[in-house]
């Protein structure tokens, strides 16, 4: 529901996810959030890994998005529709997202189980540097997540 280009709020208490968009799972794209939006959920779950260009792609896993030969450039996830259905995001499109509904909530996840500690900082770094591009304010609405202490204490610094 749209209201003068701003998604209509409606308290609900739970947690959102993903596989409430019609019985679709991992779902990581603008029209399920919108759509958990408008039922009420504000804290977001999204998966993240990077494109082989470099860019945060809103995506579970490479493999289930139908890429085996591992990650794409970030123009070819641009024009994949994900389950053939849903049009593919990226951090910035989260990002828009967010700065229409100003008390939204993100939980980045990397997948980062064998990430380096290298690999997690310059992940969190590029969360850091884009919301600091769009409004450096959306970074008060966005919990990172982590597996371990060593993540934690990347994260941290």
């Amino acid at each position: 529901m749209e209201k003068s280009g701003k998604q209509t709020c409606r308290p609900c208490g739970r947690f959102p996810s993903r596989r409430e968009y019609r019985l679709y799972t991992y779902i990581n794209n603008v029209d399920t959030i919108v759509q958990n939006y408008d039922l009420g959920h504000r804290l977001f779950e999204v998966d993240f890994n990077q494109t082989s260009d470099g860019r945060l792609a809103a995506n579970h896993d490479w493999a289930f998005a139908g890429y085996d030969d591992g990650a794409p450039d970030s123009a070819t996830w641009a024009a994949h529709k994900v389950r053939n259905r849903f049009q593919s995001a990226f951090i910035e499109d989260i990002y828009r997202t967010m700065l229409i509904n100003e008390d939204m909530y993100l939980i980045p996840d990397t997948k980062a189980y064998d990430m380096t500690q290298e690999e997690v900082a310059a992940y969190y770094q590029s969360l850091v540097d884009i919301a600091n591009t769009m409004n450096p304010d959306l970074l008060d609405r966005v919990i990172p997540a982590f597996y371990n202490k060593e993540m934690y204490d990347t994260i941290k610094s």
